[in-house]
């Protein structure tokens, strides 16, 4: 299967050759033919992915639900790529840390699935990103990666305004004020969270509506964003995601030389980037001048931070950039210093593109190559003869995509560089048609589709379509699988609404865009040289599970070494119940179970059996490794001084927060739980959703210290937890490593029981503890076995009720006289791993009767219709409904898919 894919791709590659050897007469007629064998070889070799993801809508409230499907394409030719079994899909916050992670399988050559949202995740940016374990670990720094916003009903009301003390190189102090409705309100508490560092927040305010956050210098440079977490006088919560400076941040200013470097004596072009220390791009004027102090030219960056300015640099001398934002911060940066003998200038006309050869000294002192490639497909590979200054180059021999032109010596080593994109696009066609103009609350809509090639022939394949309410969610417009296969996945780094670089406003911002970056997905010189690159992974055909044995040789002094065989028995639990596989280690104690597809919710019991007269020390497993994210989206820029909206205000109009939903205090009326109301407790059913032990007491809030290998203790506010387990006192240690979620019926978690009452329970829990009382003569219990400072008059306590089927005696503090925990934790164990996404269905309310469409429960969805496999017959047609909700409109339908040659579909529609 793979060897004939691999076919098909160096077949389309040669057919994006063909027109440019009856272009082009070359001095070495064999020198293209070379070129063109040395990257099918380098493809045949070492073919890389894409990914893009197409879901529903861009923004959404805590708990919705993220509708998703990934294209998975070859990264040349944008051909659906079925070799990797399985996709991974996480939502990143902008801290860096991933909330949620998900795995799919390909169904029907399809990966879709959904990511709910939890009611407690921070309103901010965060960052989806999509990949396979074969990118991850051949092509990390080219996953897919996009920003979607995630707000709260609970700032709906909440206006902020944000002053900068002082923001200097080496600090910088934010100054937060409040307001609810249109008046001040008082913070009880105020927290600044990073991802490395500390912030300083000083303990007396000067008002109590009022805070001050201040970053040091160390935490500006490792630091973008931060998390903010408020309470109010009401001990109402709020947490959201902030950049870590205002709109009136310090920045760095970068400068590109067309071509890479700059050319003494002849005129060069720069291109800027204007970064801000919140990551965000940022707007300057620049005045160059040179080191005499007289100006040269003078430039500006738009808010998408990218411009471009031209001199003619002198050799010996220096030049500066005299850099100035909109609040007046100015800096002086200097230039970088001409380092090459050529340049290579790049203009573009409505039919060609013009190569120009730039040097600094009389001709070319050498033969020079000029090679022309997109997504690492050479399109052009010409000499450069001695006086020729230009060559022509017509743009409808190049695909659509980004373009690079690299200017080479005479043994192929790269001499300049530049980057230009291609609007030569070949695309299909998506025909949106519905059977009415205008609907009403609760109608029934069919929308037809017809989708051809570029050539008129219908297409039959899967397509992906979503329906949402443009008045309360704004369409999607920032990201289309253009510009994700064209240029996001293309290039390093992220780009924000790169849907909007490719539109004709921004044509000229978007060759400024093209000088500023690199490819290199392939090393193109390399390739010519013969040189190839091997990929160092296959791609995920099933899932495996695999660790390590170790054997105890106390008399030798090698206790922990690996050696001789185990045994090694895997049981199925949860969703793999049933399954069970026994292998036996090789001479070092590794072993692996592969060849598994399990699915979510799966888990898997370990067990070590001694071999061979060996007896088992522990065993080990070796998880399944993650690309770590990196460079996560940054936050929307803060208006210095101004009061806003808590959201940002092009969510005004997200309707449902305001004016259909009233936001009230949560009330909770408990009865008594040991004496108090504050108590937390997780039924069977919210229990049987962990994996372990760990996990159940996270739920609640409890962090764990690890005293030794396997031994835990958890505290409360500083106090150890007395944990009980049927009433009877349970070491820690006991309850995480022994016990299973399965045997629990409830556990309640009460965080200030009466000392007095904790003491008469723990007399209960051991039949010697009047002994114990009398021998070391005192009546607290909490003190003697759990070393509670006896001025603590409140108690946390956690109780565990196990299911009437399961005997617990075994499990109370002296359990260790039944089993040894030790060596239950080093040779036997249960893990759950991840698992692939079982497929949910997306529901869509049917009001096919009066009764339905007379409901009083209101109907307030944002996303309307969601299908990410609707296939179009041989004609290329297809037809859905669905129903309107309580909002009659408008409503944006949007399509996209790609055919099997790699040709992209994207179409959009207004329905009122």
């Amino acid at each position: 299967m793979k060897k004939i894919y691999l076919l098909s791709f160096i077949i389309l590659l040669l057919c994006y050759i063909q027109p440019v050897k009856s272009q082009h007469t070359l001095t070495n007629p064999s020198l293209q033919s070379k070129h063109l064998n040395n990257v099918a070889q380098q493809i045949n070799l070492y073919f890389q992915e894409k990914i893009h993801l197409h879901i529903d809508k861009n923004t959404y409230l805590t708990t919705d639900t993220i509708w998703l499907r990934a294209y998975l394409v070859h990264a040349t030719f944008h051909t659906p790529l079925p070799i990797s079994r399985y996709t991974y899909i996480e939502l990143i916050n902008p801290l860096g840390a991933i909330v949620e992670r998900i795995q799919l399988k390909a169904r029907r050559r399809l990966f879709f699935g959904h990511i709910a949202l939890s009611d407690t995740l921070p309103d901010g940016d965060y960052t989806l990103r999509a990949y396979t374990d074969y990118m991850a670990n051949t092509t990390k720094d080219y996953l897919f990666k996009r920003k979607i916003k995630i707000i709260s009903p609970k700032w709906g009301n909440v206006k902020m305004k944000v002053t900068t003390k002082g923001t200097t190189p080496n600090s910088s102090q934010l100054i937060f004020q409040f307001n609810h409705n249109d008046s001040l309100f008082s913070v009880h508490h105020l927290e600044a969270i990073l991802k490395k560092g500390k912030s300083h927040i000083p303990e007396r305010q000067k008002r109590k509506d009022q805070f001050e956050v201040e970053f040091t210098e160390k935490v500006m440079e490792t630091n973008r964003s931060f998390r903010l977490r408020l309470t109010d006088r009401l001990d109402n919560k709020y947490e959201r995601f902030l950049p870590i400076a205002t709109d009136k941040e310090q920045y760095n200013v970068f400068f590109y030389p067309e071509g890479g470097s700059l050319v003494n004596g002849v005129s060069n072009r720069i291109a800027i980037k204007a970064i801000g220390n919140s990551g965000n791009t940022t707007a300057l004027s620049l005045c160059i001048r040179d080191d005499a102090g007289d100006s040269l030219t003078v430039a500006t960056t738009k808010t998408s931070g990218v411009g471009v300015f031209e001199i003619v640099p002198q050799n010996g001398k220096q030049y500066y950039a005299h850099c100035m934002n909109l609040y007046g911060t100015s800096k002086i940066i200097p230039l970088p210093n001409a380092r090459s003998s050529y340049g290579l200038r790049i203009e573009a006309t409505d039919s060609t593109f013009q190569a120009h050869l730039q040097t600094s000294t009389a001709g070319i002192s050498q033969p020079l190559y000029l090679i022309a490639h997109v997504r690492g497909a050479i399109v052009s590979s010409q000499l450069w003869k001695n006086q020729q200054t230009d060559i022509i180059l017509d743009k409808k021999l190049f695909p659509e995509g980004i373009i690079q032109f690299m200017l080479l010596d005479q043994q192929l080593n790269p001499l300049c560089e530049r980057l230009v994109f291609s609007k030569n696009y070949r695309t299909g066609n998506c025909y949106i048609t519905t059977n009415k103009t205008e609907y009403g609350k609760r109608e029934s809509i069919t929308v037809n589709l017809t989708i051809n090639d570029p050539t008129g022939n219908p297409v039959q394949n899967y397509f992906s379509v979503s329906v949402t309410d443009a008045e309360t969610t704004s369409p999607d417009t920032c990201h289309t699988i253009q510009s994700s296969l064209l240029l996001t996945n293309e290039l390093k780094g992220n780009i924000s609404s790169p849907a909007l670089w490719l539109t004709d406003e921004k044509k000229e911002a978007l060759d400024y865009l093209m000088m500023t970056h690199k490819w290199e997905r392939y090393s193109i010189p390399a390739i010519l040289k013969g040189q190839y690159e091997i990929p160092h992974a296959k791609p995920e055909q099933d899932m495996c599970i695999q660790g390590k044995t170790y054997t105890q040789r106390p008399f030798i002094g090698n206790i922990g070494k690996t050696s001789d065989r185990h045994a090694v028995i895997v049981t199925g639990t949860k969703n793999m119940a049933g399954y069970q596989e026994i292998v036996m280690t090789n001479s070092n104690g590794e072993f692996k179970f592969d060849q598994l597809d399990f699915p979510e919710n799966s888990g898997f019991r370990i067990l070590v059996r001694q071999s061979e007269g060996k007896v088992t020390d522990s065993l080990n497993i070796i998880p399944k490794r993650f690309p770590v994210p990196n460079d996560p989206f940054p936050q929307e820029p803060l208006q210095e001084s101004i009061f806003s909206n808590a959201e940002s205000e092009n969510l005004t109009n997200f309707q449902r927060i305001g004016n259909r939903h009233y936001l009230l205090h949560e009330v909770k009326i408990k009865s008594p739980y040991w004496g108090t109301s504050n108590y937390q407790t997780l039924t069977e059913k919210e229990i049987s959703l962990a994996n372990d032990m760990k996990q159940v007491l996270q739920k609640m809030g409890l962090k764990n210290i690890m005293r030794d290998y396997n031994s835990f203790q958890y505290f409360h506010n500083g106090t150890p937890v007395v944990i009980f387990l049927d009433n009877y006192l349970c070491d820690p240690s006991v309850l995480i490593n022994w016990l299973s979620p399965e045997y629990l019926r409830e556990i309640t978690f009460i965080t200030d029981v009466n000392r007095s009452y904790v003491n008469e329970m723990l007399k209960g829990t051991r039949e010697w503890s009047t002994k114990l009382l009398d021998e070391y003569g005192q009546k607290d219990l909490c003190e003697l076995l759990l070393q509670i400072d006896r001025t603590k008059n409140k108690v946390a306590v956690l109780n565990a009720t196990t299911k009437s089927n399961f005997d617990s005696r075994c499990f109370g503090f002296n359990s260790n006289k039944y089993i040894s925990p030790w060596k239950y934790g080093k040779t036997q164990l249960s893990i759950y791993p991840l698992g692939y996404q079982l497929p949910v269905e997306f529901y869509s309310p049917q009001y096919d009767n009066i009764s339905s469409k007379e409901n009083l429960v209101p109907d307030l969805r944002t996303t309307l219709f969601w299908k990410p496999n609707i296939k179009t017959d041989i004609n290329g047609r297809a037809t859905f409904t669905f129903y309107t909700s309580d909002n009659p409109g408008p409503f944006f339908i949007i399509v996209e898919g790609i055919t099997d040659k790699g040709e992209m579909i994207r179409a959009t529609k207004l329905v009122h």
